[in-house]
């Protein structure tokens, strides 16, 4: 969508991002890093470059729910388990 820019909480718009969606985002960020040969110890670095994010996570879900999120997703598919979502 042109002139639209997308993060991890909310549309230019000021749609919120669903659940589903998050979960999307964090699978595709886990795969991203998989791609990229990208560890554990990387993301978690990686995700620590984002203070808005880690700020915004911690005042709505008590944690930084984005990257436990992805690191689960990773710990999956290094498992092999491409399909089933994670519960936090």
């Amino acid at each position: 969508m042109p002139g639209h820019l997308f993060t991890q909480y909310f549309l230019t718009d000021g749609i919120r991002a669903t659940p589903e969606r998050r979960h999307l985002r964090a699978r595709l960020d886990a795969l991203y890093f998989h791609l990229y040969g990208l560890d554990r110890n990387d993301a978690t670095y990686i995700l620590s470059t984002f203070p808005i994010i880690q700020r915004l996570d911690e005042a709505e879900f008590g944690h930084y729910r984005t990257k436990a999120l992805i690191l689960a997703y990773m710990n999956a598919l290094a498992a092999g388990d491409t399909d089933t979502p994670m519960a936090l």
